[in-house]
């Protein structure tokens, strides 16, 4: 009998919060599914996932770039309603 994993990666707060919360509502107001949003941006269904559940903190630009062009719309849209961290 095999085992399944548990996902044990920690969940972030914050912008990284707010940041999969607007990646999670933009794919779902395009109507795509987390394995399709991941074909088109060239990642797993998994790491789309963790992007939006806030367990992949601080993304990388080209990320970003990926999901944005996945969802087709601008960083700028993307973005949007995201504050940066405070220091």
């Amino acid at each position: 009998m095999t085992a399944l994993a548990l996902d044990t990666s920690p969940t972030y707060n914050g912008p990284v919060a707010a940041l999969g919360e607007r990646i999670r509502e933009l794919r779902q107001s395009k109507g795509l599914t987390l394995r399709v949003a991941g074909q088109r941006s060239g990642m797993t269904a998994s790491n789309w996932s963790g992007l939006e559940q806030g367990r992949r903190p601080n993304p990388t630009l080209s990320v970003l770039f990926a999901v944005a062009a996945a969802l087709d719309v601008s960083l700028v849209e993307l973005l949007e309603g995201v504050e940066p961290p405070e220091d």
